[in-house]
């Protein structure tokens, strides 16, 4: 057996995607890392911000990562083996994993944009006896937008193809 049988070949393949996938995932928390190093004066929100939408991209990179090493290998990935299934439905956990950042990312910018904004104060000094109202208003809004989100995600990935 040589150096070049197939054997070892593939030795070196798994050896090479654990490898680019070990780059990808050290190197996504590494650059997060420097980012918040640098960031002694910024706000918690705006890392909050920041952070969310690095963790999406990594997270959504090392799918597509292994999407593609899936394909080449033949490997299947899938949650669902029906050939009818739609993308929610191959692979929920990403799905679900994207709509919990969204949440967070939606959460951490309404929190920045109200108090960046003054209009916490202003709608304090408006309302005058009920101060919770706007924040009752704006959480209801985004919480159900997340909720509907999720019940969207939710009957995509029922069993069974939608027409």
């Amino acid at each position: 057996m040589g150096l070049l049988s197939p054997k070892y070949t593939m030795n070196f393949s798994l050896v090479s995607i654990f490898t680019a996938l070990s780059f990808l995932l050290f190197g996504g928390i590494s650059s997060l890392d420097n980012i918040f190093a640098g960031a002694k004066d910024i706000p918690v929100t705006k890392l909050m911000i920041v952070g969310t939408i690095w963790c999406f991209c990594i997270m959504n990179l090392i799918f597509v990562f292994m999407f593609f090493v899936s394909k080449m290998t033949g490997l299947n990935i899938r949650s669902s083996q029906d050939v009818n299934a739609n993308l929610v439905q191959r692979y929920p956990l990403i799905w679900w994993c994207d709509l919990t950042l969204i949440a967070v990312l939606l959460m951490s910018c309404w929190a920045y944009y109200i108090k960046s904004e003054g209009f916490s104060v202003q709608i304090y000094e408006r309302l005058g006896r009920c101060p919770t109202v706007y924040f009752v208003i704006g959480t209801i809004t985004i919480v159900g937008m997340i909720i509907l989100g999720a019940v969207t995600i939710f009957s995509l990935s029922k069993t069974g193809s939608r027409k």
